[in-house]
């Protein structure tokens, strides 16, 4: 798995949001999707995350697009406090307990994951419906 990580600058920002991983997972060519997110979603991976230090949040999105070879399976989205925390987690025994667990439904040459910075989106009306994070 490839853990792509770009530094960015936080300095002149007001406001500082949490850290984020996104995983982008392709499943392992013998497995189903449906296999694969069972297992990835299932309580022996989730117990082997929920033990990744400094973690505050844990969200999968489980891809229902039609399936091709360039297609991923999921994206996984890991939350944390700060960078710090983020990077001490990223070099954990527990993050390198998950991902020998991962080993098990994921291929690691496809999957990777991208360290990014959130920013947050404004309020738009579109057809009368508002849409947007606050």
């Amino acid at each position: 798995m490839r853990v792509i990580v770009s530094p960015t600058s936080r300095k002149n920002r007001t406001e500082v949001m949490a850290a984020k991983v996104i995983f982008v997972i392709f499943r392992r060519s013998d497995l189903a999707r449906e296999a694969c997110l069972e297992q990835w979603n299932g309580e022996r991976h989730g117990a082997v995350v929920r033990k990744t230090p400094g973690l505050r949040k844990w969200t999968q999105n489980h891809v229902v697009s039609e399936e091709g070879e360039r297609m991923p399976d999921g994206i996984g989205e890991l939350w944390f406090d700060d960078m710090e925390a983020l990077q001490a987690a990223m070099n954990s025994a527990e993050m390198g307990a998950a991902v020998e667990d991962a080993k098990n439904f994921l291929d690691m040459d496809k999957t990777y994951a991208v360290v990014v910075d959130e920013k947050k989106c404004l309020l738009r009306k579109i057809c009368g419906l508002h849409w947007g994070v606050n």
